[in-house]
């Protein structure tokens, strides 16, 4: 299964070191299934040993299950996982990339934001709109 989408977050000015970003895996309803439920999780630090954002490829590990709410440290993920391996599904690859104000263009013909890159070693990206929630007021 692969994914190649855009996802838009807003981070605070001032991350602390307890923000992260959440991923999870979820099984929407179906005729089989008669609601959404969560089939696996994994979480990933927002910010660096030096209180910066976290910028650049990386990889998590998904759980199976819920999200567990008794884990309050990376490592404690890690040691859930050595004492038994079907505890882990799989890898979450993705790409952290810091947008810059600059860079959020307008469509002269619908009107909708995306994201356009002014750095010519920048690789092709369609224009890709702005999610609801992360939508600038305009100028």
């Amino acid at each position: 299964m692969e994914f190649n989408d855009f996802v838009n977050i807003l981070v605070p000015p001032q991350p602390k070191p307890s923000n992260c970003l959440l991923f999870e895996v979820i099984m929407l309803a179906s005729d089989f299934q008669p609601k959404d439920y969560v089939v696996a999780w994994g979480v990933f630090p927002a910010v660096d040993s030096q209180f910066r954002i976290n910028e650049g490829k990386f990889k998590v590990p998904l759980l199976f299950g819920n999200v567990n709410s008794k884990f309050d440290k990376y490592e404690r993920i890690e040691e859930f996982m050595k004492q038994d391996l079907d505890h882990w599904m799989c890898n979450l690859y993705f790409q952290v990339e810091r947008m810059q104000i600059s860079d959020i263009k307008t469509d002269s013909q619908t009107g909708e934001l995306y994201y356009a890159p002014l750095s010519s070693t920048a690789l092709y990206r369609p224009k890709t709109a702005l999610s609801q929630a992360s939508r600038l007021p305009p100028l």
